[in-house]
């Protein structure tokens, strides 16, 4: 062979296989794909915060999430007490003088017994396209408190006609009405606010005249009944000696919170949860002092349960997202071995219209999920991908096998991701295996891949010498 010969052949050579080529460009057009995917995930982070917002909105005008607080009994009293003074006399020495002063205060008396019901009924609303899980609480509330003036200070005298009785209510514009207000067999003429002020934290609420008696705080049973509205959830404080709540729902999609319920059950009719609190899990006694508010923490133990929407189905189409790159390989990976087993060469044009097509999955997903339930857009959209896709790479490889091979890989893609969408607790293991299985498969389909490339090139350097020579 002349020196032309040899020039021929090492040019050849450093040519390289195409389909080495083609795979090269596969893998990092794959890469390249997470730029539309990244756009995807932007628009549904937007119409997430969106539909967040109007939710929030909704709420606000609605009900926010409740705090229930009390009731407590407030006793105004005025203290006399005793206080020493240096003052000097006519002869200039400094002497002691002991004063008698009086100070004002109030006595804030925690109930004995507290048990609290609450039955939440829930209701849609809708604002857009968007909607919203809102409640309507129906609340019952007994107990009784006991020798509320057993802590007043010595040498004070009580304002009977000022003692009164305050009901901490967090959103009291969602207050609708109040059935039942009893305390000691009488009603009470409520008024807003409860006087306490935001160091308590139930400065929102209702409160009214007590009007009773020294013989009548003894013992003091109050029976309470009233209407309000909230949303996203409610919180009880556990302000009694003993304390016993009970909260029931039909919402399937609860959480709970702070002290958990000691008995729960959640099935398809929603859910009912019991707590049994007593008084030793706080950090504060049964009584305390105005004067001492900013040393009161009341929410520091609370029991409540958070109403959540379930998974919504932007997270769905967001935890979707995460698994693109992925299946869009498998996919393009199936094109590219449609290639080598056949003889019709596949363009790099239709290899990006078949990626591009599995990237606007997602979009038609997000699009259809805003307006119709998720599992019916879902079928929608990978209907809507599988079947052109399908159609496609038959038309392209002239061969119907490779378009029947493409539908069941795609349906079987869609299949597992919706698998994987629709678990909790194992969505990260099967994720995880998934892509073991990826890697296992690519092992073996690549196994003979040096095999194909020295043919193709043994192949092109035999007729670029049988060219030379000629």
């Amino acid at each position: 062979m002349d020196s032309g010969g040899k020039a021929m052949k090492k040019k050849v050579k450093t040519a390289g296989n195409p389909l080495l080529k083609k795979a090269l460009f596969l893998f990092f057009f794959s890469l390249l794909l997470q730029i539309p995917l990244m756009f995807v995930n932007g628009v549904v982070h937007e119409r997430n915060y969106l539909y967040d917002s109007t939710i929030k909105n909704i709420g606000r005008e609605w009900g926010e999430t409740q705090t229930i607080a009390g009731p407590v009994i407030v006793v105004p009293y005025t203290e006399e007490y005793y206080e020493r003074e240096y003052t000097v006399d006519k002869q200039g020495k400094q002497i002691e003088v002991i004063k008698s002063k009086k100070r004002k205060n109030s006595l804030v008396v925690l109930p004995e017994k507290l048990d609290v019901n609450v039955d939440l009924k829930e209701e849609v609303r809708k604002r857009g396209i968007y909607k919203s899980m809102v409640y309507t609480g129906e609340l019952n509330m007994k107990g009784n408190f006991s020798k509320v003036l057993s802590n007043i200070p010595e040498n004070s005298v009580i304002e009977y006609n000022e003692i009164s009785v305050s009901l901490g209510i967090t959103d009291i514009k969602a207050l609708l009405k109040i059935d039942k207000f009893n305390f000691n067999g009488k009603e009470i003429e409520l008024e807003s606010g409860t006087g306490l002020g935001k160091p308590f934290q139930i400065s929102k609420g209702i409160s009214g005249k007590l009007g009773t008696k020294n013989e009548e705080l003894e013992e003091i049973p109050f029976n309470i009944e009233l209407v309000f509205r909230g949303s996203e959830g409610i919180t009880l404080l556990p302000m009694g000696k003993d304390n016993s709540f009970f909260i029931k729902s039909a919402w399937e999609n609860p959480s709970f919170y702070g002290m958990l319920p000691r008995e729960r059950v959640i099935n398809e009719n929603g859910f009912t949860a019991n707590w049994n609190i007593s008084h030793l899990t706080r950090n504060y006694k049964q009584y305390f002092f105005i004067g001492d508010g900013n040393k009161i923490d009341l929410s520091e133990a609370q029991a409540g349960v958070a109403l959540y929407n379930g998974i919504t189905h932007y997270r769905q189409v967001i935890r979707a997202a995460k698994y693109g790159v992925l299946f869009i390989m498998m996919s393009l990976l199936a094109v590219y071995l449609f290639e080598v087993s056949g003889k019709k060469e596949t363009h790099y044009v239709q290899y990006g219209i078949v990626g591009f097509s599995l990237v606007m999955f997602y979009l038609l997903l997000l699009s259809l999920a805003e307006h119709i339930s998720f599992i019916t857009a879902y079928g929608i959209s990978a209907t809507a991908v599988i079947v052109p896709v399908s159609l496609y790479i038959a038309s392209v490889t002239k061969n119907i096998k490779y378009g029947l091979g493409m539908f069941a890989l795609l349906i079987g893609i869609y299949s597992i991701l919706f698998s994987i969408l629709k678990m909790e607790d194992y969505a990260l293991l099967t994720g995880t295996l998934l892509i073991m299985g990826v890697l296992y498969l690519l092992m073996y389909v690549t196994k003979n891949m040096e095999i194909v490339n020295k043919k193709v090139t043994d192949t092109e350097e035999n007729g670029n010498e049988e060219q030379v020579k000629k």
